[in-house]
This record gives structure tokens, C-alpha cells and sequence, in this order.
């Protein structure tokens, strides 16, 4: 049996929270295939340069494409993704990687290193989460707050490591079914099926 080749090329360096994603997508869409774990490369520079770049040295299977849709639309800013491999699946989350970071409030307490405690943290629904204007400062807020620190000193020592912490939600995230009410992520997933579909065709 091959074992797949995955590589994601990210916006930035924090958006290897979507590691876990990819890899739960992977063995849910495919759960008789066996893989490695995607390797992770942040793009520099023109991406059809950098897509070619990470083809090149990692050969991979399937390679995952990422760009935050942000302000843009989201078939705006996957028209923006060049399909220059047969491989290619393009995940753009709307607004940001974050927004796919909110559906699980026992990571985001375990990541908050707090996995006990009792604050309300009122996550937003799934279905409204690609409406928010900036799901990395509430993401920021809900693990601040579910620290339960009362001390300013203690908060602020917290927010400097606040980009692992986010990583560390997708990290302890279980299940990320609930991001299927999303078009965004629903997009992805059918992305990922149609080369897994062809992978395995004779």
C-alpha cells in the first residue's frame, strides 16, 4: 500500500493549527489510507513560484494550498490559487484559519491549560462563524478568558504565547464535523474528495 505524500504551503507561520484539520479530513474522507504527516511550508513570495518550489522538493500526493480569504470573497481568493498540479486542494478559510478554531470549547480550555474550569465561554455558533470580522482576536479573548486568571501579570505573561495556544486548540480538537456547515470548509472537503477519487481510480 503507497503511503500519501501531503505537504501544506500556509499564509504564515500560525497557520499550522490547520495540521490536525488536514488530518482529520484525511481519515475521515479516506480511512484505508495510510499517510505521513503533511509536511509544512510557509510561502514566500509569488505562490505559483512557491507551489512549483514545494512540488519540487516534496513531491507530494496531495498538496494543500492555503490563503486566509480575509476581506475577499471566498471564490475570489481561491481564483487567486494557481491549479498547476493534479493534486492541488485549496483551503481558504473565511476570514482566517481561526474562524475554524471555535468549535470546541473543551480544546480550547485544554490549550488554555485550564481543562477544569467552570467560566462561561459562549462560543459562537458554527453556522455564524464565517461572519465573523476577526476570529483570531476572539479566539485571543476566549482563551483568556478561560484561564480564569485574575491577574493582569499572569495575562499578559499568557498573550505572549498566544499563537501555540491557538495551535494547541486544533491540536486538542477531537472532531471537527462542526466546521461542515461552513462553505468554506465544505468547498475544502470536496476538494479533497475529488483527488482522493482520482488517486483512487485504476
Amino acid at each position: 500500500m503507497t503511503v500519501l505524500r501531503l505537504a501544506l504551503l500556509a499564509d504564515g507561520p500560525s497557520d499550522r493549527a490547520l495540521l490536525p484539520i488536514i488530518s482529520w479530513c484525511m481519515r475521515t474522507l479516506a480511512p484505508a489510507s495510510t499517510f505521513f504527516q503533511p509536511e509544512f511550508e510557509v510561502r514566500h513570495g509569488d505562490l505559483e513560484a512557491a507551489i512549483e518550489s514545494v512540488l519540487a522538493a516534496s513531491v507530494p500526493h496531495v498538496l494543500f494550498v492555503h490563503r486566509d480569504a480575509e476581506r475577499a470573497s471566498l471564490t475570489a481568493r481561491q481564483a487567486e490559487i494557481p491549479g498547476v498540479a493534479p493534486g492541488l486542494v485549496r483551503v481558504v478559510p473565511v476570514r482566517m484559519t481561526e474562524a475554524w478554531l471555535l468549535t470546541d470549547e473543551v480544546a480550547i480550555r485544554r490549550a488554555a491549560g485550564n481543562p477544569n474550569g467552570s467560566v462561561e465561554l459562549d462560543l459562537p455558533r458554527p453556522n455564524k462563524l464565517e461572519s465573523l470580522p476577526d476570529p483570531k482576536a476572539i479566539l485571543r479573548s476566549l482563551l483568556i478568558r478561560a484561564t480564569e486568571f485574575s491577574s493582569p501579570r499572569r495575562k499578559r505573561s499568557f498573550e505572549r504565547d498566544i499563537a501555540e495556544r491557538a495551535r494547541l486548540v486544533a491540536e486538542y480538537t477531537d472532531d471537527f464535523s462542526a466546521l461542515r456547515a461552513l462553505q468554506a470548509f465544505q468547498a475544502f472537503e470536496a476538494e479533497l474528495r475529488g483527488v482522493l477519487s482520482t488517486m483512487a481510480s485504476p
